[in-house]
């Protein structure tokens, strides 16, 4: 299993270098650009949170099967399991950013948003 995930690894962190490279010789192209959201980089970005949380997914399925009586928080893998899924839905669909934009706009000073 270990040897699995760290091929994954090995092959997430070149397409982050990979990423990084592109944005960093110039490619100014809205898909590649790092400060732009709806593009690839951020669709990766997305995909990368969203595995860790079916990882901890897998983590809480597995300690309530097989330590169910010695492991008795295993249930906080499904609550970090909870956060990182909507952390990456909320990466890619940006839904912190619609749900209090208004909000922000009342509380801090015009020429800061």
């Amino acid at each position: 299993m270990s040897k699995f995930i760290s091929k994954y690894i090995k092959v997430f962190f070149i397409i982050d270098v990979l990423l990084i490279l592109a944005h960093l010789l110039g490619s100014k192209h809205w898909l590649l650009h790092l400060d732009i959201e709806y593009n690839i980089p951020t669709l990766f970005a997305g995909l990368q949170v969203l595995l860790v949380a079916l990882v901890s997914a897998q983590i809480f399925f597995r300690e309530r099967n097989y330590l169910k009586n010695i492991a008795p928080g295993h249930w906080i893998w499904l609550v970090l399991s909870g956060s990182f899924a909507y952390l990456a839905i909320d990466d890619v669909a940006q839904i912190h950013e619609r749900v209090f934009r208004h909000e922000a706009r009342d509380l801090l000073p015009p020429d800061s948003i």
